[in-house]
Order: C-alpha cells, then structure tokens, then sequence
C-alpha cells in the first residue's frame, strides 16, 4: 500500500516560504494582501456613495493661476476682490490731495463666498509670490503710502499745515513753493519732496523760516533763504526738542544763520544727511558761519549728526557749548571752537579756506582729514587728538596739557 502525501494549503506553503527566507514568495504574498486591501476599500466605496472633491493644496499650479487680490500698505487694509486671473488694470488714480500708495499686489485664497470690492491702491503683478500671504512685501511697498500731497504755487504754508492736520506725512513733487509766512510744523512731521534739484520752497516775508520741532523730517527738498532781500534764519531748533531729521535737504542763501540750535539742549540726536548748507553772502575766510550751536557749559551729551555735509567753501560752524557733535564724509569750510565745545568729532573730510584755528574744549578729535588752517591748541584746552590727519599750516600746542596726539613733529 502505497502513502499518498497529502497537498498543503496555500497558506501552509506561503509560511514554509516565509520561514525560507524565499523572497519571491514573499513578495506574492504581500500583493495578494494589498489586491485583498483594494478590494476591500472599493466595495465600501461603494456603499457609502461619492467622497468629496478636495480643495486644491495652497501652493498648487491651480490657484495660483487664480484669483489675485489688491492690498492696500496703509494701516487697517484689507484685501480687494479676486479677479480670477485677469490681467493688472492699471494703478486706480488717487483722489485728490493724496498720492497713490503703490502697495504690492499678492496672490491670496480663493473665497467661495462673494466679497464686496475694495478701493484699489494698485495692479502691481507679484506672480510667484506665496499663496495666502496677504501682507504686502516691505522692500516694494511705497514709504510714501498714506501720505497727503501738496502742490507747487503760492499760499504754501497754509496749504502744508492743513495737509498736516490730515496727515502727518506731505509729499510734494517738483516745482516751486512760495510761502507766504513762517509755516507751524507740528511734532512728528514728515516732508518729503522730489529732490534738492526738484522740490524748492521760496518765501515772500522777513524773519526766520521755521521752527523744526520734536522728531520733525524734512527730506528731499531746497529751502532758499533769498538772503538779499529778506532777513531771517533758516531752520531754528528751540528748547528741548530732539531727534529731528534732514535727509538730502539744502538749506541755502538766509542772511541769517541756516541752521541755528539756539539752547544747548537742542538738537539732541539730530541728524543730517547729504546737506548742502551755505549762508549769504558768506567770504570763505570769514566768520559768517552756516551753523550755529548756542555756547553755554554742556555737561550732559546732546549728539548731533551730520554726514555727506557740502558749504560749498562757505564758514560750517560755530561750535559754541555743543557736547558730542559728530561731522563724517564731508567738505566743510570755517569753525570756531569755545572752551565749553565739548566731543567734537571730525573724520575723513576736509576742513577748507579757514587761515587760522584756535582749540578751545575738551576731547576733540579730527581723524584722517586734511586740515587747511594752521592750528593752535590753546590754554586750558585738552584731550585734542589729530591722528591720521594732515597739516597744510602746521599746529602749535600751547595748552600745557600731556593728553594730545597727532600732532606734526616740530
């Protein structure tokens, strides 16, 4: 009698396999259990009825073919209506008084449901940018957004303190300006122009310009002082009031001082940029200086800026009780030291025209500059240092003091 061996199940031969270690058995086994899986899944798909579609991912080629929204750079904005892909319409005119804020556009969700339009501020194209970031892009926002425009023509310091009773922030494009009187610039305010080639204020009235107040900006513009027919100083800085700004600004021809911080307290951070300054009918070796700092002891620091400063060969500045005065990158003409200048800092600049110099003060430093008038150090006067600077005249150290450098070997 013969023994019949008997068949093992399926089963049975994919665990011999298994324990094998055969790997194509394995690997059949485990797509017969995916296939199993699939069948499975379908067959609830089908009772259950149709899935939703999903939503196309944020970031997907599909919406951001679509719709595109306006947002506006001024504070409390919010985005306009999408429109589905259309091309830019051009920025919308801004009414009038206010110039266009030339916010960015940026690709946004779509929204289901209806949303009311929205003033456009601008149609600027930003494709690629990421989808659902509503927020415009700093680095192409206009700086100017929000701000109130001032034409050229007469009557402008009425017209200016009404834009700035709107808006702390007035831009005025090219032309001419005429001020009738001495405007009233309120704290804070910011005027911008075109450029000093561009935006000029002129007047029709005797007596000082105008008041820069606390944190007052002044940018891109010229102010002519028409010192031959008019009396007057330029820009006054009064009592305690800091932190004024002047950016790419000419304060030119007064007949009186262009800029005059009339208490040692004024001015503290101040700071000048690219300022062209010259006063009338100043002699290049005279004392008719563009700058003028109220002499007083000082003994606080009050720091004052100037950088990229032009006086076109003119006398800068007296220095007066100044404590902490900082000239850098300039071409400047005449200056007058007091025994109450303290901190004063020039570096890699000219001095020009000025025959002679007397050092009065405390802790003056000129560095790496060339220095037109012969200098002498004077009594009293200490902590002065000429590093890296170059005599045309030669220097003298009368002082008696034992703390100054860089002086030329005798």
């Amino acid at each position: 009698m013969h023994h019949v061996p008997s068949v093992p199940s399926r089963e049975a031969r994919a665990a011999a396999q298994f324990r094998r270690g055969d790997r194509s058995g394995g690997r059949h086994g485990f797509l017969a259990g995916v296939a199993l899986t699939l069948a499975a899944v379908a067959t609830v798909a089908a009772l259950a009825g149709p899935f939703p579609v999903a939503s196309p991912a944020p970031d997907s080629p599909a919406l951001l073919a679509g719709a595109r929204t306006t947002v506006s750079g001024a504070a409390g904005s919010h985005p306009g209506t999408p429109d589905h892909g259309a091309p830019p319409a051009g920025d919308v005119p801004s009414t009038a008084g206010t110039s266009p804020s030339g916010a960015p556009a940026v690709a946004a969700p779509v929204t289901p449901a209806p949303v009311a339009p929205a003033p456009a501020t601008s149609s600027a194209d930003t494709t690629g940018d990421p989808a659902g970031d509503e927020r415009p892009d700093p680095s192409s926002s206009d700086p100017t957004a929000g701000a109130v425009e001032v034409g050229p023509g007469g009557g402008t310091a009425a017209r200016l303190e009404q834009a700035l009773a709107t808006s702390l922030l007035v831009t005025m494009p090219p032309g001419e300006y005429v001020f009738e009187r001495a405007p009233v610039l309120p704290d804070n305010a910011r005027i911008v122009g075109a450029g000093k080639a561009l935006t000029k204020w002129f007047r029709t009235f005797d007596g000082d310009f105008a008041v820069l107040p606390e944190s007052a900006t002044l940018e891109n513009l010229a102010i002519q002082g028409q010192g031959a027919q008019f009396g007057g100083r330029g820009l006054v800085l009064t009592g305690d009031d800091g932190r004024q700004v002047l950016d790419n600004v000419a304060v030119l021809g007064f007949e009186g001082y262009c800029i005059d911080f009339e208490t040692i307290h004024a001015g503290s951070q101040f700071r000048a940029e690219k300022l062209d300054v010259a006063r009338y009918n100043a002699d290049p070796t005279g004392d008719r200086y563009a700058v003028h700092m109220a002499d007083g002891f000082q003994n606080s620091a009050v720091p004052r800026s100037f950088f990229q400063v032009e006086t076109q060969g003119s006398p800068f500045a007296y220095l007066g009780g100044s404590n902490d005065v900082y000239v850098t990158a300039s071409t400047v003409g005449g200056m007058q030291f007091t025994e109450n200048t303290r901190g004063f800092h020039l570096g890699v600049s000219r001095w020009l025209n000025q025959p002679a110099v007397e050092i009065h003060g405390h802790g003056i430093t000129v560095t790496g500059v060339g220095i037109r008038p012969a200098v002498t150090i004077m009594p009293g006067a200490d902590d002065v240092h000429f590093d890296g600077s170059y005599f045309n005249a030669g220097a003298v150290d009368r002082s008696g003091a034992g703390n100054n450098t860089g002086l030329p070997a005798r």
